[in-house]
């Protein structure tokens, strides 16, 4: 869940959320938030636009494996999937 702060928007178009603050729904904030009634957006894609080197990779694409093939090598792609798979069965 996202509470969101405001919106940022860039020379291409491409606009992304700045200041926003994210909860996963175990954070005990999430209760005292929904109870204060401040507005929350639920995403299930856990990417973002981010700045890196210079350079703005906006989310603009249907997918987070779409975008990740857009940023990194193929080489790379395979060491994240691998890393993922790693974490995904610690958090299990």
């Amino acid at each position: 869940m996202l509470l969101k702060h405001r919106t940022a928007s860039y020379a291409d178009k491409a606009h992304a959320e700045v200041g926003l603050e994210e909860f996963w729904e175990s954070n005990p904030a999430v209760d005292l938030l929904k109870e204060l009634n401040i507005p929350l957006e639920t995403f299930y894609t856990s990417f973002s636009s981010f700045y890196y080197q210079g350079k703005l990779y906006p989310f603009k694409h249907k997918s987070n494996s779409e975008f990740l093939q857009s940023v990194i090598s193929a080489d790379e792609m395979k060491a994240y999937k691998k890393w993922d798979q790693k974490l995904s069965g610690l958090y299990k």
